[in-house]
């Protein structure tokens, strides 16, 4: 369960160690080790965002990490508490090309899958993993309801340059990404992707009520178009409600139910295997109101050809 909620490194951060052997035995060891990959991940792609910032401060262009990236970048979560698949980076649509030309001259190798409507074609690094380049905030607005770009990011105060060229935004903009990747992205999608890490985020960005209380207004504007005011309030009662340890019978519909569905997305198969309607009906309904469905559906065809011409 820990594995599959992907809270096996928090856990083991937060518990020390012989404690975990106390009340674990044997399966502590599993805990410590997913803790110790976790942490080497983590420093492996430090050399990575020392690429992207060299290419972002000779081009130059802002750079803004996001998701893991960003929380370990700003020293916002301890080393080994939270695994990192790809890296994730926001970058200004005008500047996509050459960022694209400038870390293939780095040595990054471009992937031949498309270009979606948030972010180019991933980026194997060396010796690494993948790189993700968005250059649309996927789920998060500006005033003209435009998804922002590492522009607008940046715009809304109080960013953190870690290197040269290289961004985290606002600690409350980080959060309102996280909340559109979790509960709009990945909510109804039956990937492998574990949602209780969005709490475990949100935990760490916002960690009491106060922080949440500064953050709703924003938070609300931002994910105006993507989460509706009851999902964002569910979020953060049962972000407060998991802080002070408050039994899952004790919350309130909202929250309850909240915490229910990510923790079935995570460990019932069949449940799941539920959401593949659901999601594509999602999709479909997302693209309608963008107006973008003829991208949309130009982007699945494209994927059917290639599947079906490997």
């Amino acid at each position: 369960m820990a594995q599959r909620t992907g809270l096996a490194p928090r856990i083991a951060v937060r518990t020390p160690a012989a404690a975990l052997q106390a009340e674990l035995g044997d399966l502590a060891a599993m805990l410590i080790e997913a803790r110790r990959l976790a942490a080497s991940h983590a420093l492996a792609y430090e050399s990575v965002i020392d690429a992207l910032s060299a290419v972002a401060d000779a081009i130059p262009r802002p750079l803004v990490l996001l998701k893991g990236a960003a929380l370990h970048a700003a020293g916002w979560v301890a080393l080994g508490c939270r695994h990192v698949g790809d890296l994730d980076a926001l970058i200004d649509p005008a500047g996509a090309d050459d960022f694209l030309a400038g870390l293939e001259a780095a040595g990054f190798q471009p992937s031949d899958g498309p270009r979606n409507e948030h972010h180019l074609p991933p980026l194997a690094a060396p010796g690494w993993g993948v790189v993700d380049l968005h250059d649309g905030l996927r789920g998060v607005c500006d005033a003209t309801g435009r998804w922002l770009d590492a522009s607008g990011a940046l715009a809304t105060g109080e960013p953190l340059e870690v290197r040269p060229g290289c961004w985290v935004p606002a600690r409350k903009l980080v959060a309102a990404h996280v909340l559109a990747h979790g509960l709009e992205q990945h909510a109804w999608s039956p990937d492998p992707y574990p949602l209780l890490r969005t709490v475990a985020d949100l935990l760490d960005l916002l960690p009491g009520p106060d922080d949440w209380s500064a953050a709703m207004p924003e938070l609300a504007a931002w994910l105006r178009d993507t989460i509706s005011g009851a999902e964002l309030a569910a979020a953060r009662d049962l972000c407060l409600a998991l802080r002070d340890g408050r039994p899952p019978d004790t919350l309130a519909a909202d929250p309850g139910r909240l915490l229910a569905h990510l923790v079935a997305y995570s460990l019932d198969d069949a449940y799941r295997a539920g959401l593949r309607g659901r999601h594509r009906r999602h999709r479909l309904g997302q693209a309608i109101r963008r107006g973008t469905l003829v991208r949309y559906a130009g982007r699945k065809l494209s994927d059917w050809w290639r599947r079906a011409t490997r």
